[in-house]
């Protein structure tokens, strides 16, 4: 494979132009034709034993032309992306351009690639935040759903009344004729639901257990069967039962039933109001980071090549059809059912791919650290300048190893990061935010944390499962009231099944009581139980022996991976920098002086 050209098109399309040589491409001839011969027939010769060049000159030299060329194809694309640099983002538009007098093939591969992106004055952006309140409204509305699901039913002989369930067969006719999906037998309703349409419901308030009635309806316009919609039915009923809901009292007694630590209704609606809060807080931020990440979408500007989205959209439509698979439903019923066909169903999953497409083109500056200056002890003769005009950039999903000797500036720069001291100079963004001047506790919000001690970051007198719930509501309101649920335990035990080292059932033992490497692993394991936007590891692996810092390692990849967590870890083993993450930096005096990804940081 030669690569003859690279031009950048429109559009953020990138054009190789590659050439596969003669021999190449006979070679891949040679491999179609071994795989085809059994199927073709050729007069004198059993399936399978006629000579390929016979094959050739009866059906002509390019009966295997194709399938040489998607042989060949893949390798000489891969090798041309690598040669050249070039990321694809999607399947490339492939067309034969020349067939050469030697007999190779040019082809040019318009690649679809990440556009370059202009974010604008996101720093300045501001949204408003709503504050979460609870009112005394909400915790009684609460504290009626849950009676709702403890109430039971009984049958009654008067008339029926809203809220009330009726059990009835029914069976529904469009100008006299029934039609297909319009009958039930022994079907509980509930009066008020609203599950029928418009109308029905209501027709059966005041009908008896043994009456019949003929219920009159207008199907919406808008109705998913198209041949029913906005026609008038008529459906026939039969109301066998009436029964009535029955809620239990909303007491002491009742709050001992529906909570595992309330003894009394007060109690009870001091836990449900710290649950609707911790609920709308957590709502409320999610709003907030949606309008902040629209606004900054706004004001991106990014030539998205067309095959980017469409790739983005295929993945949409695929997971959309996996959850519809497991109720029992193919994605062809669910589009016919609402009236669209393939393509319109594509459309309206379009807005949605889009903007995920370029949310994460907007979020690949997740941390910019902009000319950033530290300097201890400024003016004496112990002055020293830890960081000297330091700028680094990260992607979202970057997994960075740092390297240098000691006073390079290693921790200094992940201290800053974390707010441990103020920067004198210079600018820290995470996550489109200005944390510069930012307290270290408010900064733990955007950040995970393992430090080399493996005893900093766990509570060595409480319990692994106690040490996680911490871990869990980390940034949440938390009362002083101890205790944790058998789901939040089932959690815990299937969270710590990934670091493989049996502490699943050991959730009661103290913490304190771990080997170095358990330990370090579960500090790992809590720092990225909220999906840090960064986790910080300071040579968390340092402290441990050879055997059990390769498994803490390890268990970090297999982490920051699952999870596409952005990661600075700092490290004194080159070995370790070399084989984690895909990029490397190296520091000296505050600098950055070699800074190398992909393919150049494995070689």
């Amino acid at each position: 494979m030669e690569l003859k050209n690279v031009e950048k098109l429109e559009k953020s399309i990138v054009a190789l132009t590659i050439e596969i040589s003669a021999e190449e491409l006979d070679a891949g001839k040679e491999q179609a034709y071994k795989k085809n011969r059994n199927r073709i027939t050729v007069p004198g010769f059993r399936k399978g034993k006629a000579p390929r060049k016979m094959i050739e000159s009866l059906y002509g030299d390019g009966v295997f032309f194709e399938d040489a060329l998607n042989i060949c194809y893949p390798k000489a694309y891969e090798a041309a992306l690598e040669q050249s640099g070039i990321k694809a983002v999607a399947p490339a538009d492939v067309d034969v351009s020349e067939m050469t007098e030697d007999g190779a093939v040019v082809l040019v591969c318009k690649v679809p690639v990440e556009p370059e992106v202009t974010l604008g004055d996101y720093k300045g952006l501001s949204v408003e935040k709503e504050e979460a309140k609870v009112l005394v409204a909400d915790v009684k509305a609460e504290l009626d759903r849950m009676a709702q699901r403890l109430a039971r039913t009984q049958e009654v002989t008067r008339a029926a009344k809203k809220n009330d369930t009726v059990v009835i067969d029914f069976e529904g006719f469009v100008d006299g004729v029934a039609f297909e999906g319009g009958k039930g037998e022994n079907y509980d309703l509930k009066l008020g639901s609203g599950t029928f349409i418009p109308g029905f419901e209501d027709q059966l308030i005041g009908t008896k257990a043994g009456e019949e009635k003929d219920v009159v309806v207008t199907f919406p316009e808008e109705y998913h069967a198209k041949e029913l919609a906005g026609k008038e039915a008529t459906f026939k009923c039969t109301v066998h039962e009436v029964k009535e809901t029955i809620l239990p009292a909303i007491d002491d007694e009742f709050a001992k039933d529906v909570s595992e630590k309330a003894e009394t209704l007060d109690e009870l609606k001091k836990e449900v109001k710290e649950r609707l809060l911790a609920q709308k807080s957590e709502t409320f931020e999610r709003d907030y980071e949606e309008a902040l990440l629209t606004a900054v979408i706004d004001n991106m500007q990014a030539e998205i090549p067309e095959a980017m989205i469409e790739v983005q959209l295929d993945n949409v439509v695929q997971d959309f059809g996996y959850r519809l698979q497991m109720q029992g439903m193919k994605l062809e019923q669910y589009a016919q059912m609402n009236g669209m066909d393939m393509a319109q169903f594509r459309g309206m999953f379009r807005p949605q791919a889009e903007r995920q497409v370029k949310v994460r083109l907007a979020l690949q500056k997740i941390v910019e650290l902009e000319n950033i200056y530290k300097t201890f002890n400024p003016g004496t003769i112990n002055e020293k300048v830890a960081l000297n005009g330091l700028s680094l950039t990260l992607k979202e999903g970057d997994f960075v190893t740092v390297i240098g000797g000691n006073g390079a500036g290693k921790s200094t720069m992940l201290n800053a990061v974390a707010g441990t001291w103020l920067v004198d100079e210079g600018q820290i963004i995470i996550d489109g935010n200005d944390v510069t001047r930012l307290s270290e506790h408010k900064r733990a919000a955007y950040l995970g944390r393992v430090f080399q001690d493996p005893m900093t970051g766990t509570a060595a007198t409480m319990e692994i499962e106690e040490n996680l719930a911490l871990a869990k509501r980390r940034g949440k309101f938390r009362s002083l009231r101890a205790g944790i649920t058998r789901s939040e335990r089932e959690e815990y035990k299937e969270l710590l099944k990934i670091l493989d080292l049996g502490l699943e059932d050991r959730l009661t033992s103290k913490v304190g009581l771990l080997s170095g490497g358990q330990r370090q692993a579960l500090t790992l394991l809590m720092a990225t139980l909220k999906k840090p936007k960064l986790l910080l590891l300071d040579e968390h692996t340092a402290a441990l022996d050879p055997k059990t810092a390769a498994k803490v390692l390890e268990i970090t990849e297999k982490i920051v991976n699952r999870d596409h967590l952005t990661t600075l870890m700092i490290t004194h083993n080159m070995h370790d920098a070399i084989v984690h993450g895909n990029r490397l930096i190296m520091m000296m005096e505050g600098k950055i002086i070699l800074d190398i990804e992909g393919e150049e940081k494995k070689k």
